[in-house]
């Protein structure tokens, strides 16, 4: 078995790409006799290998195991495209060309052969092992099923609605965490001593622990201790953008969205020809959107639905929505409709990395109903953002909430750039742009049906997918 160790696992990986970049740069320009051999090898190793952490195949977040390959493809890709601007620059591009072709196709190759072997063997130990789901059984969730079910062998998952005033279930659970279990997931709705009770127990008995985040866990991360006379405490600055980076961040936009829309226009222009022949009506959709302060503006997009899709007062989208165009089904899945936001960005409503701008009407919903979702207005709107990378079009709109909160506290322009090329890489492999928001879908009172759920259960394990498939009518 593969082992779990992560700063250990880091370490393997980081030594196998370089050596494997390393062995393939020398052979290939030591065969060729290059007299810039050191330059050249040292561009390869850099620039491989900061693109490889920037797509976090480093960082253990992945959820795919062929996102590794995809990524790897890109980072060659975008490394031999700045090897041949080197190359033209220093006046050497004839001489250079194919080496640098064959330095990349080599590393990609090999690379990609190594990280899924070393893929295939580590999802194969984290599935093979026995995670405990503790859950409050008064306390509504669709979360435990989510969890289960990522794992591809969910029988080891075992899954406890548990009374924290029954000395039963908590004698029951405690019997599970001292045995062959190897890792306890606490979720929401415990109270705060009985968490720190099962916590404690799990640590005590060398089981690894994992929480649900919350804003107020993922604040104190950011902040730092200060002592008044003799008792410490915690500081937290508030989320905000200082001046300087709003300045790189603003350049950073207008820089980057002129030469995206020249970049962009033939895909612009096609979109627009294909649009126009498809269905009746405009070609841009125009749509009324929160940004910074929740100022209100018009988002621009490619229209992907019927002319008359909201005839009946606004909708979420829905997985395989019928108001969808033919057209507009692919520009949606490989995320081409949200081109025109280029001009948002360029105009100064939006950024190119930031919270999604949500439409008013469903907003101030979610400002009265989700914990802390006015916060999101406390930086500018964006294209892409940290919940677009790593959540999904229907994750639960607290998630996006705290993965956006996330995004603020940890702000860098590095970050916006890893953002801005994790969202390249969705387009190949990941279907976010699918789905709907079911927290706060009109016909899906899930509060009301997990309740009923729950009083027709005892507290019992529950390991199947039967027992979990409270959401399946969802």
């Amino acid at each position: 078995m593969v082992s779990t160790n992560v700063k250990f696992l880091k370490k393997v990986l980081f030594t196998m790409d370089f050596l494997i970049i390393l062995i393939s740069s020398f052979s290939v320009l030591n065969l060729s006799k290059s007299d810039n051999l050191f330059y050249y090898l040292c561009f390869f190793e850099c620039g491989l290998i900061f693109f490889f952490a920037m797509f976090d195949m480093y960082s253990f977040k992945r959820n795919q195991a062929n996102e590794d390959v995809v990524s790897v493809c890109l980072s060659g890709i975008i490394v031999f495209i700045l090897y041949c601007i080197v190359t033209v620059i220093l006046g050497n591009f004839k001489d250079n060309i194919l080496d640098g072709l064959v330095i990349s196709a080599s590393s990609i190759l090999f690379i990609s052969i190594w990280r899924c072997i070393f893929d295939k063997l580590y999802i194969k130990s984290i599935n093979n092992r026995k995670i405990l789901i503790i859950e409050s059984k008064d306390r509504p969730s669709r979360l435990a099923r989510k969890i289960k079910y990522s794992f591809k062998n969910s029988d080891n998952i075992k899954y406890y609605l548990i009374d924290e005033n029954s000395k039963d279930d908590i004698d029951f659970v405690y019997s599970i965490i001292g045995g062959e279990c190897d890792e306890v997931i606490i979720l929401e709705g415990l109270s705060e001593n009985f968490k720190e009770e099962l916590m404690n127990y799990a640590l005590c008995n060398n089981k690894k622990i994992s929480i649900t985040e919350t804003f107020t866990k993922e604040s104190l991360h950011n902040g730092h201790i200060k002592m008044y006379q003799d008792t410490p405490m915690v500081s937290l600055t508030p989320i905000t953008i200082n001046k300087a980076q709003l300045a790189i961040k603003r350049a950073f936009d207008i820089v980057f969205s002129l030469a995206g829309i020249i970049i962009a226009s033939p895909f612009l222009a096609v979109c627009a020809i294909a649009i126009k022949a498809d269905s009746e009506g405009p070609v841009i959709y125009k749509q009324e959107r929160y940004t910074i302060g929740k100022k209100v503006f018009n988002c621009y997009k490619f229209r992907t639905m019927r002319q008359d899709a909201e005839k009946d007062g606004a909708q979420l989208a829905t997985k395989n929505d019928t108001r969808l165009t033919r057209v507009g089904k692919i520009i949606r899945k490989t995320r081409l409709d949200e081109l025109p936001q280029l001009f948002n960005v360029l105009m100064g409503d939006m950024s190119f990395v930031g919270p999604r701008p949500e439409r008013p009407v469903f907003a101030d919903d979610y400002c009265r109903d989700v914990k802390n979702y006015s916060m999101r207005y406390s930086i500018k709107a964006g294209i892409t953002g940290y919940a677009q990378v790593y959540g999904n079009y229907s994750s639960r709109a607290s998630d996006k909430v705290l993965l956006d909160l996330i995004y603020a506290l940890n702000y860098s322009l590095l970050l916006d750039i890893k953002l801005i090329l994790l969202t390249i890489r969705q387009i190949f492999i990941h279907e976010s742009a699918e789905g709907c928001d079911e927290e706060f879908h009109s016909e899906m009172d899930r509060h009301e049906r997990e309740t009923i759920r729950r009083n027709n259960l005892k507290g019992d394990i529950y390991d199947n997918e039967k027992d979990l498939d409270y959401n399946s009518r969802l």
